[in-house]
């Protein structure tokens, strides 16, 4: 452990919490910690002092290790907590570790208390790490869901606006090769519309190609003047059938 640990102990016994600093200090881990035995300083440490790690004696005057517990979830604190503790049942040591606790040491046994923080810090390592990456899988899974809904959509409407110009096409071919009684007149009505057709197949393609090319573009921000934005608006919709409605009406 390279880092300089914060450890909050939660002691009412100052020659207990005297007894862990020596531990740790004969296994060289560097730390600086803080000692509570109330519910109010308890509280304020966590938010004050940022603990790395949490060790906690179970039975307090007025507070226990649960409660402690209880408290770290509610203000989502995501440290190992450690029970640091006389003699226990097995019973009692599995229901704390299943309200929440990484680990208990039995205080006649301290000398297993630093392989324990270290072991907890580690796992704590790899869970929030796992917790990120499923989280940005998470967010990946939402964004390929997104964008094949929306290459869904392009799909169905560029397949609409290619098969509509082109059956016009077809159907304008073969209304010429029936007509028997074709005129030039009739010829050129059947290319202008043949022409108008093609054109509305090229602009779709030529939309394809400008999605595709902007699919590859970096996105570029940039400041928007929201004022000439309505001004060339207002000068567009003088153009427009209604105007002076529009203006009315705003």
């Amino acid at each position: 452990m390279k880092k300089k640990l914060r450890i909050l102990i939660l002691e009412d016994v100052e020659e207990d919490a005297t007894l862990i600093d020596r531990i740790l200090t004969k296994e060289r881990v560097e730390f600086t910690r803080v000692r509570v035995d109330t519910r109010h300083d308890f509280t304020n440490a966590l938010t004050d002092f940022q603990p790395d790690v949490i060790l906690s004696d179970h039975a307090l005057p007025q507070f226990n290790s649960i409660e402690a517990l209880e408290i770290c979830k509610q203000k989502k604190i995501n440290v190992p907590f450690i029970l640091v503790t006389g003699a226990v049942s097995e019973e009692f040591a599995v229901n704390c570790l299943k309200c929440g606790a990484d680990d208990y040491v039995l205080k006649s046994n301290l000398s297993r208390l630093p392989r324990a923080i270290q072991y907890a810090i580690r796992q704590h390592h790899y869970e929030n790490n796992r917790m990120k990456q499923e989280e940005m899988l998470r967010a990946q899974n939402e964004e390929l869901i997104k964008i094949n809904k929306e290459l869904d959509s392009f799909v169905y409407s560029i397949s609409h606006n290619l098969r509509s110009p082109l059956s016009s096409v077809l159907g304008l071919v073969n209304a010429a090769k029936l007509d028997d009684e074709r005129t030039t007149e009739t010829v050129d009505q059947y290319f202008q519309m043949i022409e108008g057709s093609v054109l509305k197949l090229d602009k779709t393609l030529q939309e394809i190609l400008d999605y595709s090319r902007n699919t590859r573009t970096e996105l570029e921000i940039a400041e928007v003047n929201l004022e000439k934005v309505i001004v060339d608006c207002f000068e567009q919709l003088k153009y427009l059938k209604g105007y002076g409605e529009i203006v009315r009406l705003i």
